[in-house]
C-alpha cells in the first residue's frame, strides 16, 4: 500500500492542481514517499503500487535519477528472466529536520536518509511565551 503524500509533501503554490503536470509531481512524490518506507524499489513495483504502466513509471525514475534524488543500486539477483533494477533515495538528497521543544529549552537534530545523525544543538535556552512569539523564536533558532 503506498503512502498519501497529502500530509507528506506539499506541491506548493506554483503548481497548478490540474493536468500533466501536476500529476506528474504528485506521481513523483508518491514514489519519493514509497521510498522511505519501503527503502528500495524497482520500475514493476513503482507501476503496480501507482497504478501505471512500466514505460511510465520508468520515465518517472528516470527523471528522478536525473535530478539526483534516487540512485540505481544494482540488478535482483533472484527470480527467473531479465533482472529487475533497484533504486533507493540517494541518501545525501533528502535530510529530516527534528525539534523538540521543552518549556524552557529546544533540541534539534538534523538526520540524513541513512538514518545517521549529523548534527545537533541540545539544550538551547528557550522560554515559551505566547504561540506567536514562541512559534518566531524557534524559527530563529533553526
Amino acid at each position: 500500500m503506498i503512502l498519501s503524500t497529502n500530509s507528506f509533501f506539499s506541491l506548493g503554490q506554483q503548481l497548478e492542481q490540474v493536468g500533466i503536470p501536476y500529476k506528474i509531481e504528485l506521481r513523483k512524490k508518491q514514489i519519493i514517499a514509497q521510498l522511505t518506507i519501503t527503502a528500495e524499489i524497482t520500475i514493476n513495483e513503482i507501476a503496480s503500487l501507482l497504478g501505471i504502466s512500466a514505460p511510465t513509471a520508468n520515465e518517472l525514475m528516470l527523471s528522478l535519477l536525473k535530478d539526483g534524488l534516487v540512485k540505481d543500486t544494482g540488478k535482483r539477483l533472484e527470480g527467473v528472466g531479465r533482472r529487475a533494477t533497484i533504486y533507493k533515495l540517494a541518501e545525501d538528497s533528502y535530510y529530516f529536520l527534528g525539534v523538540e521543544i521543552k518549556k524552557y529549552k529546544l533540541n534539534i537534530g538534523l538526520m540524513g536518509m541513512d538514518k545517521k545523525l549529523i548534527a545537533s544543538s541540545l539544550e538551547i535556552p528557550f522560554s515559551f511565551s505566547n504561540a506567536h512569539d514562541s512559534l518566531n523564536a524557534i524559527i530563529d533558532d533553526i
